[in-house]
């Protein structure tokens, strides 16, 4: 009986290591994500989306996509 007591115990250990793993890379991704949006957003508004836009729109016409530009 009690063997199987320290087996619940261990598996109970397993499931919470798993789980604090996956919340600790997905609180990883979304920082990169974070950031990257971050920076995006300052290349917007300093302007550089323009060039960005100018480059890749014959690619988004392509796919069917709408211009962004004005």
């Amino acid at each position: 009986m009690m063997q199987n007591l320290w087996y619940l115990i261990v598996a109970y250990g397993v499931i919470w290591v798993v789980l604090f793993a996956y919340i600790f890379s997905v609180e990883r991704r979304q920082k990169q994500l974070r950031d990257e949006l971050t920076a995006l957003e300052a290349g917007v508004a300093a302007g550089e989306w323009k060039e960005t836009i100018g480059e890749s729109a014959p690619a988004r016409e392509e796919m069917g996509i709408p211009s962004l530009s004005p």
